[in-house]
């Protein structure tokens, strides 16, 4: 009988060290299963998350729109040292910005230590380049959007800003990046945005936009060079109506009188929500 009872209790210590086995193995096998899931879910659903205590990171809702709507791949080019203090902020945006959409692809180009590329670049979207008395090489702009022959300039001003916080003083400069507005309107521009147009009046000694004019805007029109402009300039002398598509005119210092019926033109243009700016040189009686 005790022979009978040993063999027993051995037979039932294999079977709880097999079932055991299985077990573990089954749970191995289990807990593979859970994480190939989630890589996957991860992987459809990629979502980075945004710990600092301001939500400095966190997209807004528009620029989650905007990305969600984009149909056609989409070109950032960020012309910015990997050792500028803003870098880190403005490349956590711009992962965020791919991770939303599978259309943005981001591309970094460090005009220092990628020169070559940089100026094959600054060549094709028309960006100046200056060397400093350090030997640095310095972009007028900072990024630039591209999708097909569209592009859009960002400044360095407009990408990013330093403002002093309240209680602090001169010394206790806090960075502010407005990267994600300046991104949000590039993007905007190049997939549904079109140029603004401002037709400038000529005929009556005004400035003018055209390089041979006798009195040229080629500087005011230089630093409006990123903001998608278009320029037209038209006479309005024996017009019935201003060229179509001008979202503003431009009456830029005349130096001879408008005729009735050319005052009349513009008149009309306002009276039917037309924008006008009237830039009137001062009368000095002598």
């Amino acid at each position: 009988m005790m022979t009978t009872a040993k063999v027993s209790t051995q037979v039932s210590g294999k079977q709880r060290r097999s079932n055991e086995q299985i077990i573990a193995v089954a749970s191995v096998v289990l807990l593979a299963a859970i994480v190939l899931m989630l890589n996957f879910v991860a992987f459809r659903r990629y979502e980075r998350w945004d710990l600092t205590s301001v939500g400095m990171f966190t997209l807004s809702p528009k620029s989650k729109e905007v990305l969600r709507e984009l149909g056609d791949d989409v070109d950032i080019y960020l012309f910015l040292s990997r050792g500028e203090p803003s870098f880190d902020q403005i490349d956590e945006i711009l992962k965020r910005v791919q991770a939303r959409s599978s259309y943005a692809h981001v591309h970094y180009v460090d005009p220092e230590r990628e020169e070559a590329e940089f100026r094959l670049l600054a060549q094709k979207f028309g960006i100046l380049a200056a060397v400093s008395e350090s030997g640095e090489v310095m972009a007028d702009v900072a990024a630039v959007v591209a999708r097909g022959d569209k592009h859009w300039d960002i400044s360095r001003d407009d990408l990013i800003g330093f403002d002093l916080g309240p209680g602090q003083g001169q010394d206790e400069i806090s960075l502010d990046t407005r990267a994600e507005q300046a991104l949000l309107g590039a993007l905007v521009q190049v997939s549904s945005g079109r140029a603004t147009k401002l037709c400038l009046t000529e005929g009556h000694g005004e400035w003018g936009v055209k390089e041979d004019d006798e009195r040229a805007l080629s500087t005011f029109k230089f630093h409006l060079r990123h903001d998608n402009i278009e320029w037209e300039s038209f006479e309005t002398l024996g017009k019935t109506e201003v060229p179509e598509g001008c979202d503003a005119i431009l009456v830029m210092g005349p130096t001879r009188a408008f005729a009735p019926a050319e005052a009349k033109l513009l008149a009309d243009y306002v009276s039917h929500g037309g924008n006008l700016l009237l830039a009137l040189d001062p009368i000095i009686e002598h």
